[in-house]
């Protein structure tokens, strides 16, 4: 089983800097706008800022990642992570598209190069993925 889990320390635009105490490291590596609504708890300066998260990993039974700094909140969606890509459907016009599909690959997706193209894993030629369920429950 795995927690997951890290306190973030993010700068904010009044100075100050907010401590998230139960950040998701899944969420986060996936979506440039995680926690952008969120204040958290706020203290000056970094130093302080840091060694409050410390703290905080300390009381923690479970913290996998510990401490992670965060990049300030962004002025808009990047259009690379994957809920900009598939949610929100912001897409960079420099990313690379799946030579398959011809959907867009998001950052951090699997994808597969070969002398043909680019393709998501789950489009590349050769590779069977499991589908359970596509076919009233069975596999594909």
């Amino acid at each position: 089983m795995s927690a997951d889990n890290f306190v973030g320390v993010r700068p904010n635009a009044d100075g100050t800097y907010s401590i998230f105490e139960y950040g998701n490291m899944s969420v986060y590596g996936e979506d440039c706008m995680y926690l952008s609504t969120e204040r958290g708890q706020t203290t000056v300066g970094r130093e302080k800022a840091l060694v409050r998260a410390h703290d905080l990993v300390n009381e923690m039974d479970i913290c996998e990642y510990g401490v992670v700094e965060m990049d300030a909140v962004r002025d808009k969606p990047c259009g690379r992570c994957y809920m900009c890509v598939h949610e929100r459907r912001i897409v960079a016009e420099d990313l690379a598209k799946c030579t398959g599909c011809g959907e867009p690959i998001s950052e951090g997706e699997w994808q597969t190069l070969t002398s043909e193209g680019t393709y998501h894993r789950r489009c590349a030629p050769g590779i069977a993925v499991h589908k359970i369920g596509a076919n009233n429950g069975t596999e594909s």
